[in-house]
């Protein structure tokens, strides 16, 4: 199946590239930096920065110092006893190895700089959580304010290591670029710069000021289309896919059609169930979609021994089975979300937000027969 095999692929490792100069972490031979370089550090960190709440928990931190030296020998213009630079990363909402192996620029910048390398774990991940059992609102300290004012304390306790200040520049991807962009404008006096990537603070639901495209949807369409290395007949057939199959899955004889299909474990009682389960690797797919082959996302999502996806493998996805012509028939602007779809007898007009077809009134054999079972995701 074209959706089933997208995300269970695994690619053989390829040879260490150049890519500005630098090795990429994830790529390169044995002993360049990565998480098994680290000096790993628990540092005691306040379980409230702004209340009354008393306690502490050990937040983890992996640093990695080989190449920090003095400003001066760095190529900046400092005093003599100047320590160089801090990297520092702002963690995300996983464990914080996952981003020490796949943060390439600062180890790309750290050697020429003689910068020191800082990965800080964000608050309540495994490895780094207040005591929870018996704590009364035990999550009520789980947030952006206090996950920032942990930055800042480690900031400061690194920085208490030298007479002379020590420049700081955060780098942040996703929610930790939120996380990097915020602790720039909070606290302008800790960091000195940030390099905050893929950071969608404007999509807040309380910074959103009109209706608008869902920014990784659309991240997820430039992925799959000729924009991004793929073509745009793959764009088209996702996106004509799920409301076509929503619209199959209107009867109960759509809905056995549609299990049988895509082989599901028990029968479909929702379409949309169907269609949000398809619909969840392709962003993670576009989160990896990197130029080399990478662990970064399979890290995180599988279990055991993460596998590297393949690189650019939005690309593959579309290669192995979605870039076809199914027959669908497209009228109206994809771009304005306000057209009509129709594959064989079937049919369904999508406006925004809304779709109305003629699903409930086809037969199981008009339903099979439009092809529509050959979309995506069936296997």
């Amino acid at each position: 199946a074209a959706f089933s095999a997208a995300f269970a692929f695994a690619a053989a490792a390829a040879a260490p590239r150049s890519i500005g100069g630098r090795w990429r972490p994830a790529e390169a031979a044995a002993g360049r930096p990565s998480v098994a370089n680290c000096t790993w550090q628990n540092f005691t960190q306040a379980v409230d920065h702004f209340g009354g709440a008393a306690g502490t928990f050990p937040q983890r931190l992996c640093l990695y110092d080989k190449w920090w030296k003095r400003a001066s020998k760095g190529g900046f213009k400092a005093p003599a006893d100047a320590p160089g630079p801090i990297l520092f990363y702002t963690g995300n909402e996983s464990p914080v190895d996952e981003y020490v192996n796949n943060t390439g620029l600062m180890w790309e910048l750290a050697e020429d700089l003689g910068a020191l390398i800082v990965f800080a774990e964000h608050r309540y991940e495994p490895l780094s959580h207040p005591a929870l059992c018996g704590t009364q609102r035990c999550f009520a300290y789980c947030t952006t304010a206090q996950a920032i004012a942990d930055w800042v304390t480690i900031i400061a306790a690194l920085r208490r290591k030298h007479k002379v200040r020590a420049p700081v520049v955060a780098f942040g991807g996703s929610y930790g670029g939120m996380l990097a962009g915020w602790l720039r404008m909070k606290y302008p006096e800790v960091v000195d710069g940030v390099i905050a990537a893929s950071a969608p603070i404007w999509q807040l639901a309380g910074t959103v000021q009109r209706e608008t495209l869902d920014m990784p949807a659309v991240a997820i369409s430039k992925g799959v289309s000729a924009a991004g290395g793929a073509t745009d007949r793959c764009r088209d057939n996702l996106k004509a896919a799920w409301p076509l199959l929503q619209e199959a899955g209107r009867t109960a004889a759509g809905l056995r059609l549609l299990s049988r299909s895509v082989k599901a474990c028990s029968p479909l009682h929702d379409a949309r169930a169907l269609t949000r389960w398809a619909q969840s690797p392709y962003f993670f797919l576009a989160e990896g979609n990197y130029p080399f082959p990478s662990t970064y996302i399979t890290f995180s999502v599988t279990e055991g021994k993460a596998f590297p996806l393949p690189s650019w493998p939005m690309r593959v996805a579309c290669e192995r089975g979605i870039d076809a012509d199914f027959g669908v028939r497209v009228d109206g602007s994809v771009a304005d979300v306000n057209f009509t779809l129709s594959l064989g007898d079937l049919e369904v007009a999508v406006d925004w937000a809304d779709a109305t077809g003629n699903g409930d009134t086809l037969t199981a054999e008009q339903l099979e027969a439009s092809g529509v079972m050959r979309l995506p995701p069936p296997a």
